[in-house]
């Protein structure tokens, strides 16, 4: 009986020392995945160009970005034809406090999700 006992005040116990879900969310732990911080695009763009300066793209594609890269401080459109011919434009753009930045990689067309930690409008962090 004293060991039944016992076992249930363990129980309790550990039932009481779980972690508690809370009814709402931090934005912190809504951060969409993939999403990376300025910073961390500025780190990114820094090795990028050394590897490109040691690694020729293979294939030729023309685009050009009017923000030179990953510059999230202003907005840029990247523009270009692809291989078959057909031509693109895609504009810098903000989505709540999230900049969706769009860039050359290799010489090809590429978007990456920015979480401005000021908040985000016209299609640059502020």
């Amino acid at each position: 009986m004293r060991l039944i006992i016992v076992m249930l005040v363990l129980v309790a116990v550990v039932a009481a020392c779980q972690k508690e879900s809370l009814p709402y969310k931090f934005v912190s732990d809504t951060k969409p995945a993939g999403v990376r911080t300025a910073a961390q695009i500025k780190t990114t763009d820094a090795v990028n160009k050394v590897n490109a300066q040691v690694t020729p793209a293979a294939i030729s594609w023309d685009c050009k970005d009017s923000d030179y890269g990953d510059n999230t401080e202003a907005r840029g459109i990247v523009t270009g034809r692809n291989p078959d011919g057909t031509t693109f434009s895609y504009e810098d753009e903000c989505f709540g406090g999230i900049l969706l930045e769009n860039n050359c990689i290799d010489g090809k067309p590429e978007s990456n999700k920015v979480r401005c930690e000021r908040g985000c409008q016209n299609g640059f962090c502020i």
